[in-house]
């Protein structure tokens, strides 16, 4: 048997900063955070999740044609025997119709068009703090999870997660939980 995808199940859109909503698992779209804070939030659950942020490095993602404001956060993590892995999280916020239908000559453009990028940059802060959040959570709920290492450098500067995608890998192996090290324990079992 095959199972051929429909074309719509293609990668996520990327919604426009405008039309992002809650319902859609978008938050922070009201965030009156600072950059300033939110960075500071974020390094510290870097921190909590065994990391150390050595740098933030604010810039423009150019993303199929469109600018989004964005931040590469470069990380380390030093392993029990001194070992110190690094680590980039590229976070792109969300791109925004120009203001004035495009119009750059009109009198409050620039100003409009900083206050988009500034509320993008600071949502997407706000999305990726939530995000390492609740990944320190499943660290505790699952104690074999490690959340930093998609994010990884390997050959250079591509993360594992890049060198994953870009690989000629199509597939895991089948996982074989019949070696697994677990058993269930029923409710009156201590």
């Amino acid at each position: 048997m095959t199972f051929v995808p429909d074309k719509e199940n293609g990668a996520d859109e990327v919604p426009y900063l405008d039309d992002a909503r809650s319902s859609e698992g978008w938050q922070g779209h009201t965030t009156k955070e600072s950059f300033a804070k939110l960075k500071a939030q974020i390094c510290s659950e870097i921190a909590l999740l065994g990391g150390i942020v050595t740098r933030f490095i604010k810039g423009t993602y150019q993303i199929n044609s469109k600018n989004r404001p964005g931040i590469q956060l470069i990380y380390e993590v030093t392993r029990s025997d001194g070992f110190i892995f690094n680590g980039k999280i590229d976070i792109a916020g969300l791109p925004w119709r120009a203001p004035y239908g495009g119009k750059k000559y009109h009198g409050g453009y620039a100003k409009v068009e900083e206050s988009k990028r500034d509320l993008s940059l600071r949502m997407a802060l706000y999305n990726v703090r939530e995000a390492l959040r609740a990944m320190r959570i499943l660290q505790v709920l699952s104690p074999s999870y490690s959340p930093l290492i998609p994010w990884m450098l390997v050959n250079g500067d591509k993360t594992i997660s890049e060198t994953w995608l870009l690989s000629d890998i199509k597939r895991l192996p089948e996982p074989d939980i019949s070696e697994g090290n677990f058993h269930v324990v029923n409710e009156g079992e201590k």
